[in-house]
């Protein structure tokens, strides 16, 4: 294992495989075919393959006749097995936390990743388009594209688009259907509908967020950040990047310092939605106890393709039933695991063995065990504390064959994040991550120094935030006609028209003194400065919600550098994705290079909402000096989708924020400088009024911390206003946190 690969960019470039150059061995016009082929794969997957070619050759595809052209004859037989045996039917809701479901699955990638070239690939998963359940084939079939050599560049529809009903709430879904109905010999007249307007063939039908009408908690002022399709899909396409199913030694994911950086990941998920929460006046996340009921419910408003309802769960529903007996025990087991092995450092391996539980590369296989994948050295003692918690708080019933799923939103990787118990969740796992990092050693004053360089100054553009329109196409949703599969298109186009957070471009500058010329790396954080109540965060309590805007490598000349970072240059962060529509449009074509990139986080909402009359965040850079990286050379990641996009360094996920701040004196050094910055939110920026019934959308995310909202009385409101409190910042005790504006340190 290689131990010193420990920056996020090198992990970006690991899982990154839409270089979009043309995959291995292929020209212009094969990648051209491939690539529209793939889409096609995905198009309509409740409905029959209306492209005939497809559908010949996986009605003529023979697995044990093609046998030696699979590089895993094993798995192609294990998986037909399965086949022969029954496997999950058409029409049934996938679950990939299903232990049967899961066996499937991954016995399906296998065939699909262990064909020894593309077209032995390409016509198996024809072969699987045709017979098998439509959720297990868009689940195996992306992880097979992800992590397969011969697919490195291509695009994948967008999951919002293949399965909406995963991404918008079954009243949207049902309108559309309505429509669909309603058209079937004509046009369909969109005054019989509530908010639905039409542009020709397509119709925009208006898309709330779940609790539009009725609140069950407070929670749910944060659902339009919390069922962002765009954060999601992060959330989807890292689990597919990093699935917690998948050998890391057989497929070379233990270099990529996997259990590390799934701390990290969730570190930054949290991070993100807590300054989100200070947005909307709510506080710490909330900690919850596996003895008590869970006091936050949720109603996803979501259901299957098939009509089946996801679950719910109340408020304070009580998890201490008969079905949940050994389920707790073994998270309350596990949590003690956890707890005991960090404290003392060191635990006895299945052999007998000590391991020592107290460096700081150790961090990655608590993160394996978290986990639970098969490079963890804790495998056999417990089963998956993540699995099994999602399922006890995703609130799933039981249901009468082991074959069949009915699993809450917390048991699906396209869903988990609309769920406030998912925040709260994997807090109580990062409590562990950071009690283990408080055991190790602050970094010195001399270890953060980069003697010769000096951050003098940095100066950030007017921030602010609004809510925009996004359409996003969900003909996937429905049944296509008779005709329609004629015509192999639909005759109408139906959108989910919602109303997202994104902000505007802005410029960071910084201003750099050097005394040489020399690589260095740059790392520039944004993070909170005030509690809910208006009080300064203490600095080492605030060190794990500071957020990862961008990590860059550059060259600084002797004397005045002055570095310029646009916000769409970020190189952890991606534009919304291309449509499935836009990708036909424009394979044949122009079609786009190196702008959409899977394993980032959303741009739009890379910085949180902010307050109508600014609050106050805190921009943190940081230079380092470039160090000497050793790429892997294994066979895996010469093979498949890893290549090294990105400038990288050694230094832990997170540094310099990583490890226990004992003081303010001996952390900020002269390559540091943080500054007070101002985020405005806009609330009617760019409203078009003439296209869309503006009036008509029920938004609980805009109307809060009005100019005019001065009453502090949370019978009335809800909530506490600290508006007036985000300002004071010349009363406040230096010595208590980060408390600097344009600070050089």
């Amino acid at each position: 294992m290689i131990t010193n690969m420990k920056i996020l960019i090198f992990f970006f470039a690991c899982l990154a495989v839409v270089s979009c150059t043309t995959g291995f061995g292929t020209t212009n016009d094969e990648f051209t075919v491939r690539q529209k082929n793939l889409i096609r794969l995905f198009v309509h997957v409740h409905s029959p393959n209306v492209f005939q070619e497809q559908v010949n050759i996986g009605r003529s595809f023979n697995f044990m006749a093609n046998i030696k052209k699979f590089t895993n004859e094993k798995a192609v037989r294990e998986f037909y097995t399965f086949f022969k045996n029954g496997m999950l039917a058409k029409n049934t809701p996938f679950v990939i936390t299903n232990d049967i479901h899961r066996h499937e699955a991954i016995a399906l990638f296998h065939v699909f990743f262990f064909a020894q070239d593309f077209e032995t690939f390409y016509r198996t998963a024809c072969w699987a388009r045709e017979f098998m359940n439509e959720g297990m084939f868009m689940y195996s079939m992306t992880v097979a594209v992800r992590h397969r050599a011969d697919c490195k560049g291509f695009y994948l529809p967008p999951p919002y688009e293949t399965h909406p009903f995963f991404f918008f709430n079954k009243e949207v879904i049902e309108t559309g259907k309505n429509l669909k109905m309603h058209g079937k010999f004509e046009t369909p007249d969109v005054n019989q509908f509530h908010n639905v307007f039409q542009k020709g063939n397509d119709f925009f039908i208006k898309s709330n967020y779940s609790g539009w009408f009725v609140e069950t908690n407070k929670e749910q002022r944060l659902s339009y950040f919390m069922e962002d399709i765009g954060l999601n899909t992060y959330y989807f396409y890292f689990h597919v990047d990093n699935p917690f199913w998948m050998g890391g030694y057989k497929f070379g994911l233990n270099e990529m310092r996997r259990g590390e950086f799934f701390f990290f990941f969730h570190q930054q998920m949290l991070a993100r939605f807590y300054m989100e929460r200070l947005s909307n006046g709510l506080g710490e996340i909330p900690n919850f106890f596996f003895s008590q009921p869970i006091k936050t419910g949720f109603e996803s408003n979501l259901r299957h393709f098939n009509g089946l309802e996801f679950p719910s769960r109340p408020n304070f529903y009580n998890i201490q039933t008969e079905d949940n007996v050994f389920k707790l025990q073994d998270m309350k087991d596990c949590d003690r695991f956890i707890r005991d092995t960090v404290q003392r450092g060191f635990f006895f391996d299945e052999n007998g063995g000590i391991f020592k539980f107290n460096t700081p590369e150790t961090i990655n296989e608590l993160g394996n065990f978290v986990q639970r994948n098969p490079d963890s050295k804790f495998g056999r003692f417990f089963y998956s504390c993540e699995l099994v918690g999602r399922r006890i708080l995703g609130a799933g019933k039981r249901t009468t064959s082991m074959h069949t799923s009915f699993s809450g939103a917390m048991e699906h990787f396209e869903t988990a994040a609309r769920d406030p118990m998912f925040y709260q969740f994997y807090q109580r796992f990062l409590h562990h991550f950071f009690v283990f990092k408080n055991f190790l050693k602050p970094y010195t004053h001399e270890e953060l120094t980069y003697t010769g360089v000096t951050v003098e100054h940095v100066k950030v553009s007017k921030l602010f935030t609004f809510f925009d329109f996004f359409d996003t196409n969900i003909n996937n949703a429905f049944v296509r006609t008779q005709n329609e599969m004629n015509k192999q298109h639909d005759d109408f186009g139906f959108f989910a028209r919602q109303h997202r957070l994104n902000h505007g471009k802005f410029d960071v500058t910084i201003d750099v003194k050097s005394e040489k010329t020399t690589d260095v790396f740059v790392r520039m954080f944004v993070g909170p400065k005030f509690d809910h109540t208006g009080n300064i965060i203490d600095c080492n309590e605030n060190r794990m919600n500071f957020f990862l805007l961008d990590a860059f490598d550059f060259k600084l000349q002797t004397g005045q550098n002055f570095i310029t970072r646009k916000s769409d240059e970020f190189t952890t962060t991606t534009a919304d994705f291309f449509s499935t529509r836009f990708l036909m449009d424009h394979v044949d074509t122009d079609f786009p290079k190196n702008t959409q990139f899977y394993n980032r986080f959303p741009d739009r909402l890379v910085l949180p909402k902010g307050h109508i009359d600014g609050m106050t965040f805190q921009f943190f850079v940081i230079i380092s000096p470039q160090e000497t990286f050793v790429y892997p050379t294994t066979k895996y990641t010469k093979e498949t989708f890893v290549e090294p996009r990105f400038f990288m360094d050694n230094k832990a996920f997170g540094y310099p924020f990583d490890r226990h701040i004992t003081s303010i004196k001996d952390f900020f050094t002269q390559n540091m400088f943080m500054t007070d910055v101002m985020i405005f939110h806009d609330d009617t920026y760019n409203m078009d009024r003439t296209t869309y019934n503006i009036n008509n959308f029920v938004d609980r995310s805009r109307n809060f911390f009005k100019t005019e909202d001065t009453d502090f009385n949370t019978e009335t409101t809800g909530f506490v206003n600290t508006n007036n409190n985000f300002n004071r910042l010349t009363n406040k005790n230096t010595n208590t946190g980060f408390m600097y504006e344009n600070t050089h340190f």
